[in-house]
C-alpha cells in the first residue's frame, strides 16, 4: 500500500485496553495493541499502519517520565517519515500527555 498514508499507532493502556479481572477486583489494562487493532481491521485498507505497544498502564499511571518517553517515540516515528501518529491513551490523563507533548514539540 505505498500510496496510503503511513501512520504509527502507539497503545499506552488505559480505558480502551481494560478488561474485567476477578484477581484484581476490577478492570485492568490487559488488551494489547494487536487485540485492539483486530477490532478495526478496516484501518489497513486506508492506511499503512504500524502498531506499537508502548505500555499497558492505567491512565493515572502515566507519569511525566513516561509521557516524555512516549514523546520521544512519537518524535522518532515522525523523524522516520510517518505521515501521522495516533496515541491510544487512557481518558484520565490524556490532556496532561497532550499538553506536555505540545510544550516540548517544536515543529507544527
Amino acid at each position: 500500500m505505498p500510496n496510503n498514508p503511513r501512520i504509527a499507532i502507539f497503545y499506552t493502556g488505559g480505558t480502551i485496553s481494560m478488561t474485567k479481572s476477578d484477581e484484581e477486583g476490577g478492570t485492568v489494562p490487559t488488551l494489547s495493541g494487536e487485540d485492539i487493532r483486530e477490532s478495526v481491521p478496516e484501518l489497513d485498507d486506508v492506511f499503512d499502519v504500524e502498531h506499537y505497544d508502548y505500555s499497558r498502564h492505567p491512565g493515572p499511571h502515566m507519569t511525566i517520565e513516561r509521557i516524555l518517553t512516549l514523546y520521544d517515540a512519537i518524535n522518532d516515528a515522525l523523524t522516520e517519515g510517518f505521515d501521522g501518529v495516533v496515541v491510544a491513551h487512557g481518558t484520565d490523563t490524556i490532556e496532561e500527555s497532550a499538553y506536555i507533548c505540545d510544550l516540548v514539540h517544536d515543529d507544527p
